[in-house]
C-alpha cells in the first residue's frame, strides 16, 4: 500500500486534483482507491464533485463515482495498529 499525501490552500482545489488523479483506471477492474475524509459531510461533498468527473462517459458527466472507498484516518490507523 502506497501513501500518498496532498496538500492545498483550498478544498476544491485538492478535489479537483484527485479527479484528475483518479480519472486513470487501474488495471484491476475491481480495485479500490482508498481516501481518507475528516468527515462525512466531506465525504458526500467530494464524492459528489468526484462524480462530475469520473464515470463511463467520455467527458465523465454522467454523475457516477464508483470504486473510491472513502474512510477516517482513525480507522485506517487501528486497521493498521
Amino acid at each position: 500500500m502506497v501513501l500518498h499525501l496532498h496538500r492545498a490552500p483550498r478544498t476544491d482545489l485538492l478535489a479537483d486534483a484527485l479527479g484528475e488523479l483518479l480519472a486513470t483506471p487501474p488495471d484491476d477492474p475491481f480495485a479500490t482507491e482508498l481516501v481518507l475524509v475528516p468527515a462525512r459531510g466531506v465525504e458526500r461533498w467530494l464524492s459528489q464533485r468526484l462524480s462530475h468527473v469520473l464515470g463511463t462517459s467520455p467527458t465523465g458527466t454522467d454523475g457516477v463515482c464508483a470504486g473510491v472507498e472513502f474512510r477516517f484516518p482513525r480507522s485506517l490507523v487501528a486497521e493498521i495498529t
